[in-house]
């Protein structure tokens, strides 16, 4: 592993990646306080881990995984914390992105494009954009996504689904959007795609661009949610018995 690689201001590292299978093993404080970098990859299948601190105070990194190939991509706690940015670019195969706590917290930046084909599963630990930001956009194959606890608290998220027929799912372990937070999901299609929360107790607002769910526990329950459903359909449909449906369907 490399620790401190492009780990300051100005101070930038390329990785490009040859055909075949590769491995790369990074480790901590890679391209932190105002450092870059960018990872290109190759033509196969390509397995990726990078210890803490990736891009955080300041620090920017990018893994384009454009080409062909199913990724495996661990990375540790507090990726893009501290006001860093990350973007992760997948390809027409396989992905399975893991990423730890604290990513995207306190001013930093994620931002997940996954929007090429191929069935892809992302899992973010807890306190993902603390007062920061997380935008997803989904594949035109199946989303797995699970989130941990603290969601957006006092930051933003977008989950985007991709325009599909499969079956996307997405994961809530705990609080979502508290603390002034939000935390929107675009793309819901109630024939197959299905969103998993940590208890049932649930009330319904209409929205004039969907449909807002709430947790009906009070704020200091540790599994508030409060999130905005939109999708093709009308607000009467997702407050129908297809809602409930989708809520207990776990």
């Amino acid at each position: 592993p490399l620790n401190d690689l492009a780990g300051g201001a100005g101070q930038v590292a390329t990785l490009d990646l040859s055909g075949g299978d590769n491995l790369v093993a990074l480790g901590s404080h890679v391209a932190n306080y105002g450092g870059k970098l960018t990872l290109n990859d190759g033509v196969g299948s390509e397995t990726i881990q990078i210890g803490d601190n990736l891009a955080s105070h300041g620090g920017t990194a990018r893994l384009d995984m454009e080409r062909d190939g199913d990724h495996v991509v661990n990375i540790g706690d507090n990726l893009a914390s501290d006001g860093g940015t990350f973007r992760y670019l997948d390809g027409h195969g396989r992905d399975h992105l893991t990423i730890g706590d604290n990513a995207g917290s306190a001013g930093g930046s994620l931002k997940l494009y996954r929007n090429w084909a191929g069935d892809n599963l992302v899992s973010i630990g807890k306190n993902a954009a603390q007062a920061g930001d997380l935008d997803h956009w989904g594949s035109t194959d199946v989303d797995d996504l699970t989130f941990g606890d603290s969601l957006a608290d006092g930051g933003t998220a977008a989950i985007r689904l991709g325009t599909d027929t499969s079956a996307d799912v997405v994961r809530f372990s705990g609080s979502v959007g508290t603390s002034g937070g939000s935390v929107q999901i675009y793309g819901l299609n109630l024939l197959h795609d299905k969103i998993y929360l940590p208890h049932l107790n649930y009330s319904l607002l209409d929205e004039t661009e969907g449909v807002r769910v709430s947790s009906t526990e009070g704020s200091s329950d540790a599994a508030v949610y409060d999130f905005l459903v939109r999708g093709d359909f009308s607000a009467s449909q997702l407050s129908s018995d297809s809602l409930l449906e989708l809520l207990t369907s776990f």
